[in-house]
């Protein structure tokens, strides 16, 4: 999913972290935007993930430190 703001990616993942808390199997929400270190959201996306939320800028520089 992606989102314009960090505010709107972090409501986003929230919602989407409520409404899968219902669901019998557990999914991984990641949420990656700007202006904090890439490294723990690096590191978040390891494992891998079901659904992602981040910003255009954060998704560019996630692909850019993954290729």
């Amino acid at each position: 999913v992606l989102a314009p703001t960090r505010e709107l990616a972090a409501q986003t993942a929230q919602l989407l972290r409520d409404l899968a808390s219902a669901l019998p199997q557990r999914l991984r929400i990641a949420l990656a935007f700007g202006g904090v270190s890439i490294n723990p959201q690096l590191m978040a996306l390891r494992g891998g993930c079901d659904i992602m939320v981040a910003t255009p800028g954060r998704l560019l520089d996630l692909l850019d430190h993954n290729g």
